[in-house]
């Protein structure tokens, strides 16, 4: 099978076109969705309906959880919080619905997890290696062997052996089927590590490779349409620097 995989889309309508027009020439058998599809940017609606009709599979991410009411943005920062309070007065009731309905993981084919932050909970994040093999120790009790995970927007490739990590993946890579990883393909709707394309990954479990993607994408008008919307100029900035 071969999965693309995306992550953190926040409402970025002109990302996720972009890249769900390149999974269309890649020949995928299924598209997996690791979290937060709504959330800073100005078109959460639209991306709800683009989950909905490309029949992709998802998980809850906390952005998500909040916009939808199952959780308080407690311990956002003040843009962010602006951001999902706006989105949750913005949402479709059956968009909201179809929010408060997702799982918050999955395993797929009985040894792949797909998690938002990490295996253990939804809001961690796994930004190092002491991150990581406090993960791998969960994975092991948990009997999977990959862990696909998002929520830092920052693309990262961890194994449990062998080469000890590695951040600011790209390009492609084979896995070994009797080791452990945790993969982060980056935030499709608002990269953070220094490079505002949009990203995704592939993966395919018979030749056991994932493969790191970066592509443009029309950022000006995604930026225009958040500062448009009222929301923190901050968030139209930051998808400028891709930081």
């Amino acid at each position: 099978m071969r999965y693309a995989i995306i992550c953190d889309v926040h409402g970025n309508l002109e990302a996720f076109e972009a890249v769900l027009a390149e999974i269309k020439r890649q020949n995928v058998n299924q598209i997996l969705h690791l979290g937060d599809i709504v959330g800073y940017n100005s078109n959460p609606n639209e991306c709800v309906e683009l989950l909905i009709s490309e029949n992709i599979t998802s998980i809850m991410g906390n952005h998500d959880a909040a916009a939808c009411g199952l959780d308080d943005p407690l311990w956002f920062n003040s843009a962010a919080k602006q951001a999902v309070m706006w989105t949750r007065s913005k949402l479709e009731p059956k968009y909201r619905d179809h929010l408060r309905a997702l799982p918050e993981n999955l395993i797929i084919d009985g040894r792949i997890l797909l998690a938002h932050g990490s295996p253990e909970m939804r809001d961690n994040y796994i930004l190092d290696w002491m991150d990581a093999m406090r993960q791998f120790v969960v994975l092991e009790k948990m009997k999977v062997n990959i862990c696909f995970f998002g929520h830092s927007h920052l693309p990262a490739l961890f194994a449990y052996r062998g080469f000890n990590h590695d951040l600011n993946q790209h390009g492609k890579h084979s896995l070994d089927k009797n080791n452990r990883y945790l993969v982060n393909f980056g935030g499709l709707g608002q990269p953070r590590d220094g490079d505002p394309r949009t990203c995704f990954g592939i993966f395919d479990s018979e030749e056991m490779t994932v493969e790191f993607f970066r592509l443009k994408y029309d950022i000006l008008k995604c930026a225009k349409k958040v500062e448009l919307a009222g929301l923190d100029i901050y968030l139209a900035e930051r998808l400028m620097a891709g930081v």
